[in-house]
């Protein structure tokens, strides 16, 4: 089957990796994928892969305007599906094609006013996802809702779990991190990768740091990734008193070494579809504190794989870790059934098998082939 991705990011966030996590999968399943994607990091970690070909599109960051879609009018191949990623002008363009389009949702999106949305918002929002798609995958069952309440039809929704490869995060070992960093084995740390947006609760974080250092807790706490809030999160930090207690790693290809380096994974998101982060700190076993928000309360149950903590409570987030860095025992528990969890219904090969079913299922809708 030929496969078109088109993905509008230049960085790599949740929906590139999760399109990164897909690839592997085409030579099993017999998947030609083309991959249209602006100039970037996203672009060259495609190409890294080698497993598909790339074609840079005209624009990135954005999902539809008049010159982008009469560059793809032009551009976009022959296909069995059209895979996109937010993509409106790809659906636009692969319906007049008559490609079957099959569209990933990877984020919930703002909050509904009160009420919800107007009957017309909710009418067009059904026209839109019936007129120009085939399928919408949801990366949860929170985003499921979210799509329903929209108005989007639940038959054209099938929500696929975003999986891992579960390998790396076996193996990994912390130790070189650990001495790069100047920490003790002794040393607790606390580690959050997250792109540093508004979305992902950071101030929240530092704010439950500053309420550990009052209370004489001893930590490390690692943040790891990038984004338009360094700058004010350093700011913060260092306005808080926090020193050398809080550290910015940027971007890091090796997160499973971090991983492996830490005690506690923290997520304070005030929104979140699903969580890959969390999927692969659970994968390396480690206990998990975050925000009881969209879908990430399918992964963890709380009490279970991690602790659950209301979105923004600053001290709710500092109890739940200092009782996990304090309760090692505890901690090696939750963390141990974190990753039972994961490989039992998070691994790439289950959202490679149920991507391909959604794929098969559709591209028989196709109107007509050049």
């Amino acid at each position: 089957m030929r496969i078109a991705h088109v993905i509008s990011d230049t960085n790599i966030g949740g929906a590139g990796r999760y399109l990164l996590a897909l690839l592997p999968g085409a030579p099993l399943f017999g998947w030609e994928p083309i991959v249209y994607v602006p100039e970037g990091a996203l672009a060259e970690a495609v190409r890294a892969t080698g497993l598909a070909q790339v074609v840079p599109l005209p624009e990135g960051e954005r999902s539809f305007s008049i010159p982008l879609w009469r560059w793809l009018q032009s551009n976009l191949r022959d296909a069995d599906v059209v895979h996109t990623h937010a993509s409106l002008a790809a659906r636009l363009v692969a319906k007049q094609r008559g490609y079957p389009v099959v569209l990933t949702r990877h984020t919930i999106g703002p909050d509904l006013p009160p009420g919800g949305l107007k009957p017309w918002r909710r009418a067009l929002h059904r026209f839109v996802a019936s007129a120009f798609g085939d399928a919408i995958i949801a990366v949860s069952e929170a985003c499921r809702q979210r799509l329903l309440q929209e108005g989007v039809p639940a038959e054209q929704i099938r929500v696929i779990y975003h999986g891992i490869d579960v390998q790396p995060f076996l193996t990994a070992r912390g130790n070189s991190w650990r001495q790069k960093l100047g920490l003790s084995a002794e040393e607790p740390v606390i580690l959050t990768v997250a792109r540093l947006t508004p979305v992902k609760g950071l101030q929240h974080a530092l704010a439950a740091a500053s309420l550990l250092q009052e209370q004489q807790v001893p930590f490390t706490w690692l943040f790891v990734g990038g984004g338009p809030l360094l700058s004010e999160l350093r700011d913060k930090a260092q306005a808080l008193g926090l020193g050398e207690q809080v550290r910015w790693l940027g971007f890091q290809s090796d997160v499973a070494g971090l991983l492996a380096a830490a005690d506690v994974f923290v997520l304070p998101s005030l929104q979140e579809a699903l969580g890959l982060a969390l999927l692969e700190a659970m994968a390396a076993e480690l206990p998990i504190v975050a925000s009881h928000v969209g879908g990430i309360p399918e992964l963890i149950r709380s009490g279970e794989q991690g602790l659950l903590v209301p979105p923004g409570d600053s001290g709710a987030l500092a109890a739940a870790i200092r009782a996990l860095l304090t309760d090692r025992q505890r901690a090696a528990q939750l963390g141990a059934a974190g990753r039972e969890r994961v490989l039992a219904q998070f691994t790439v090969q289950k959202m490679w098998q149920q991507t391909d079913a959604v794929y098969r299922q559709i591209k028989d809708r196709r109107r007509w082939r050049k």
